[in-house]
């Protein structure tokens, strides 16, 4: 049986050799994952990413092509989260490197969300008929959003950027004009009473 260290004990040295040695797309992503939340340092967090970024390209393309998109996902929250500050230069050029081939990836699908928005078709009959590619593009464009300003779009085509953009806008569910959300039952109303009391 596999020990998993946790915790304190799980130093970075010890986060950078289990990276090295996953064996499989699940045990890679779970260890860069369990290692970002023992360590909160900026570049400690960056060695982390970079050394699970580099080891992207050893597992089967159709594989690791959900994985990779997971790791562009973490890379993106860890840059809106840290504002101004940016990422080491090691893993900006691996970000910046796997951008451009994700969006070489999904060249197709986006040529197809192109012709369907140039012909009229309505963005929800697309997701329907094009799920996989509609939640790819998607993925892409929460991804390029989050990263804009980072420089880490500089090899992609700036109209593929947008598209992907505009395109994961449009997704995100609108709330009705004047309509409030309905208070949690564990949150308290304005008089102080909870939900149902």
């Amino acid at each position: 049986m596999t020990t998993v260290e946790s915790g304190p004990a799980q130093t970075i040295d010890s986060v950078l050799e289990r990276i090295g040695r996953a064996v499989d797309v699940s045990e890679l992503e779970r260890a860069w994952c369990e290692g970002l939340r023992c360590h909160r340092d900026h570049g400690d967090r960056d060695r982390i990413l970079a050394e699970a970024g580099a080891r992207l390209g050893v597992f089967d393309e159709v594989v690791s092509e959900p994985l990779r998109r997971s790791w562009l996902r973490q890379v993106a929250e860890e840059v809106r989260l840290r504002d101004d500050q940016p990422l080491s230069e090691p893993l900006a050029l691996l970000v910046t490197a796997e951008l451009r081939e994700a969006f070489a990836l999904a060249a197709d699908d986006l040529a197809g969300l192109r012709a369907a928005t140039e012909d009229g078709q309505d963005l929800l009959a697309y997701v329907e008929r094009s799920p996989a590619s509609a939640m790819r593009i998607r993925d892409l464009g929460r991804v390029t959003e989050k990263l804009r300003g980072s420089g880490a779009l500089t090899l992609v085509a700036s109209d593929d950027v947008e598209l992907s953009t505009e395109f994961a806008r449009a997704l995100v569910p609108r709330q009705p004009p004047g309509r409030r959300p309905a208070p949690s039952p564990h949150q308290p109303q304005r008089d102080g009473r909870r939900k149902g009391e």
